[in-house]
């Protein structure tokens, strides 16, 4: 299935989420993207109860951080 590129990607949010060892085992994926710092921390506290996911990390794409 294709989606069309509106329905792709993270619509200009600033925080984005990355998880090590899932959904894939040893490699980085980035899981979402959020508007706030509190929504970004939220997702990444989830995805860190996930059996196969060794660390997670939060990204301000704004700065480049």
């Amino acid at each position: 299935m294709t989606l069309p590129a509106s329905r792709i990607g993270d619509k200009g949010q600033r925080w984005q989420v990355e998880a090590l060892g899932y959904p894939r085992e040893g490699e980085w994926a980035t899981i979402g993207w959020s508007d706030t710092r509190d929504g970004a921390r939220a997702m990444a506290s989830s995805i860190q109860k996930h059996p196969s996911c060794a660390q997670t990390r939060i990204s301000d794409r704004w700065r480049g951080a």
